[in-house]
């Protein structure tokens, strides 16, 4: 298996009120701003559609749990159309999803202790890292579960 470079340092920070979240880049800069969340999530629940802003006044939408075939999360997937390409999150195993751009697979994020981690395949535009991050960070990749949560705790002790 070929080894792929990984984006780190995106972040992704709630407001005080909880209900939108800060994209920042890996130089903290702030790239979008998700608004739409309940007050006691900084996760999208279930079928939801969130309204990004970018820094340039424009908007576009994030929706997460849209279903192709099934009621598996596998086969759910989180849509965004970003800057004239179609961005979708497709959960592949607990752990990790494809991020593809225009049905071509991109990158592969995956649910790390730390934080989502973006192994990419190939040469990332800023707009391509942008959907990564809101893709991973905002949707987070893979399946939920309490016992993932739990064995995600445990690797992240030394």
């Amino acid at each position: 298996m070929t080894s792929f470079p990984l984006v780190r340092g995106w972040q992704v920070v709630p407001r005080p009120d909880r209900t939108s979240l800060d994209v920042l880049d890996a130089t903290g800069r702030p790239r979008a701003r998700v608004v739409g969340l309940h007050p006691r999530r900084t996760t999208p629940a279930g079928r939801q559609v969130l309204q990004v802003l970018l820094p340039d006044g424009s908007a576009t939408t994030l929706t997460n749990g849209t279903r192709w075939c099934g009621g598996r999360r596998a086969r759910t997937r989180g849509l965004l159309p970003l800057a004239g390409h179609a961005y979708v999150l497709q959960h592949r195993t607990g752990r990790r999803a494809r991020v593809l751009r225009d049905a071509a697979w991109i990158a592969t994020a995956r649910r790390d202790v730390p934080g989502p981690t973006i192994e990419v395949r190939t040469v990332l535009t800023p707009d391509d890292e942008l959907a990564c991050a809101l893709l991973a960070h905002v949707l987070r990749p893979g399946r939920d579960s309490v016992l993932g949560n739990l064995a995600e705790l445990l690797n992240g002790f030394p």
